[in-house]
């Protein structure tokens, strides 16, 4: 049944991605696996969770192929717009530097979610994720999830890097609206940072799911499928708003 699922979402994202400019294209190519996978498990959530509204932090493809998946839902977006992926004419933008949420007074709240989408968003914040996670937070109703994706601070390539002298994190960019990563996580640090926000982290997976186009990051993903998983690529966590002590899975 997954497999079907990411069969179903890839065309959607095909489809799409063939009416973008090249950059976009080069973008789903090595990404589209990722958003497969975090859209299957949001599909899974969605059938055993009641979800009315989802709040999508950073719309990219994933935005427009939920809405796709799930027409009945309430989507909103929040971030910097990207008129590219805006699911419908008349959805909702919460224009938003979650950077500012250092500074709460300055963040209005949205009415409140019964999910939120934070994938791949959280690696180009330079604020502290626990004023980001505590934003969020209040942006959730009772028992609402949060869903993060992100690439792992600790694959095993980048240690390799590290072990040579050579430091395995890309530049920050010169141009501000696209600065790149100030700061990559690790499974550990999410699932703390989680925990002291309010929240309990149901699920934790990392995955091999970005399409490395050289050789080299090919070639580590493969190896780490015999290693513990926290040499792999891709997290993705799974964290609900506290209202008891629910225990961390780690996949």
């Amino acid at each position: 049944m997954k497999a079907q699922n990411n069969r179903e979402i890839m065309a959607l994202g095909d489809a799409l991605a063939s009416t973008l400019a090249e950059e976009a294209q080069q973008y789903w190519r090595e990404n589209g696996n990722r958003i497969a996978h975090n859209l299957s498990t949001l599909r899974s959530l969605c059938e055993n969770h009641r979800v009315k509204r989802v709040l999508d932090i950073g719309p990219s493809y994933q935005t427009v192929i939920f809405k796709k998946l799930f027409p009945e839902i309430e989507l909103e977006t929040m971030g910097w717009e990207d008129h590219r992926y805006r699911p419908a004419a008349d959805t909702v933008h919460h224009a938003l530097d979650l950077n500012d949420s250092a500074k709460p007074e300055s963040c209005p709240v949205p009415p409140p979610v019964d999910l939120i989408l934070f994938l791949e968003v959280i690696e180009h914040l330079y604020t502290s994720p626990s004023h980001v996670l505590r934003y969020l937070f209040r942006c959730l109703n009772a028992d609402g999830i949060l869903v993060i994706s992100t690439p792992n601070a600790a694959f095993l390539r980048k240690r390799w890097h590290l072990l040579w002298g050579f430091n395995p994190y890309g530049k920050i960019r010169e141009d501000a609206t696209n600065p790149g990563h100030f700061r990559e996580y690790t499974r550990n640090e999410l699932v703390k940072y989680c925990n002291e926000c309010g929240f309990n982290v149901i699920e934790v997976q990392i995955e091999n799911l970005f399409r490395f186009g050289a050789r080299s990051g090919r070639w580590f993903s493969h190896l780490t499928e015999c290693l513990p998983g926290t040499f792999r690529h891709d997290i993705t966590l799974i964290a609900q708003k506290r209202r008891d002590q629910a225990g961390t899975i780690f996949l």
